[in-house]
């Protein structure tokens, strides 16, 4: 989505500054791009108000809105039917309920924590919240001092406004950084745009201080986004090997033991769970999940158990079992959660009073084996 985002940016920018209106061709361009970013993902939806770049030239807009429209009936129908069969249901259900995912009480925003996840938001990318400030002044400044409100840079900042308006409003509703992700990766173009739209008020500013000073500051950003990232992928790395060294420690201590995994726990085998819940359980049928259960159970001899406490389901080579039956099919049950279980995401395992320990801030889970044993495994595995 953030290339796509990218490489309409692009588009908007030689539509916005440059001279000649643009043509109908560069109109049918922008709208697959638009179709592609929002038949990848729903987030890329506000990005259609950058479509006002192309006012200048009304057959470019008309072609951009109807090749975006028919270019997303296509691309999902082809990739991912669920995208119009049950996403735009899904979509409502988010929109009206406070919790992740639509589920929770009903209403659109938790102020609890709305305005908390937004100030996290703007301190994580302070020049993206501050670029898009400033070109919510250029464009209000122009229209102010020419009168002009058809202006097309003035029309794609405004747009640029609403869009980062629509992100942070979202994502401090469903809260997770890496929603605001489109939006962050714009920061440039917004920015190319407000060192314009200020040219153009204060002709007297020379050119070159303004592009240093816009050049200085995503330098600066960009050296703190590539030391941030060099140690998220460390603190990663090192829960991945955590991970995958309580995988090997729980084979040990059971081998004959259900051995149950989940989101967030660094274990290797639940990988392909991971994308089956981004795909397969969102939008296949249930003709495509069974295939997909089919042709793991001929790959591989040994079950893929799955503990999700986000859907609450618990899942045996993608299909969904209980604790009970697990309990009657195996001698022993282990479980890794990454937080501590209560009654409600524990999927009835709590009902068999298992053993319970912290391994590394893992939650281990037995019935029917000490969880010591899994702990002295693990030790052992060093």
């Amino acid at each position: 989505m953030v290339a796509i985002a990218l490489f309409g940016m692009a588009i908007v920018l030689k539509a916005a500054l440059d001279e000649r209106p643009p043509s109908t061709s560069l109109g049918v361009v922008s709208g697959l791009i638009f179709a592609l970013g929002f038949a990848t993902k729903y987030l890329y939806l506000p990005q259609a108000l950058f479509a006002v770049c192309l006012l200048g030239n009304r057959r470019a807009f008309v072609a951009a809105l109807i090749t975006g429209a028919i270019g997303f009936v296509g691309f999902s129908l082809i990739f991912n039917p669920g995208t119009i069969t049950r996403g735009f249901g899904w979509l409502v259900q988010i929109a009206t309920h406070k919790g992740h995912y639509g589920e929770g009480e009903t209403g659109f925003i938790d102020f609890a924590t709305f305005w908390s996840n937004m100030r996290e938001i703007i301190a994580a990318v302070p020049l993206a919240a501050g670029t898009y400030i400033a070109a919510a002044a250029a464009a209000l400044a122009w229209c102010i001092k020419t009168r002009d409100w058809r202006d097309p840079v003035s029309l794609t900042l405004s747009a640029a406004v609403v869009v980062f308006a629509a992100y942070l409003v979202a994502t401090s509703k469903h809260f997770a950084l890496h929603y605001m992700m489109a939006s962050w990766a714009l920061t440039g173009g917004v920015l190319v745009l407000v060192v314009v739209q200020i040219r153009r008020l204060v002709p007297a500013i020379p050119a070159a201080a303004l592009s240093l000073l816009a050049g200085g500051l995503c330098a600066v950003t960009a050296t703190v986004t590539l030391i941030d990232a060099r140690a998220v992928a460390l603190q990663i790395s090192r829960a991945n090997a955590i991970g995958a060294r309580l995988s090997q420690a729980v084979v040990a201590a059971g081998p004959a033991c259900a051995n149950v995994s989940g989101m967030f726990v660094g274990a290797p085998e639940n990988d392909m769970n991971h994308g089956w819940d981004m795909t397969l359980q969102l939008w296949g049928d249930q003709a495509m999940r069974e295939r997909f259960s089919v042709a793991y159970e001929r790959a591989f001899t040994v079950a893929l158990l799955d503990h999700n406490t986000y859907t609450h389901v618990l899942k045996n080579n993608f299909r969904p079992t209980s604790y009970a039956k697990l309990r009657a099919d195996y001698p022993c049950i282990i479980v890794r959660s990454p937080w501590e279980l209560n009654e409600d995401t524990s999927i009835g395992l709590l009902a068999l009073h298992p053993d319970h320990c912290v391994i590394e801030g893992i939650h281990v889970y037995t019935v029917g084996l000490a969880c010591a044993k899994v702990q002295g495994s693990f030790l052992r595995e060093r």
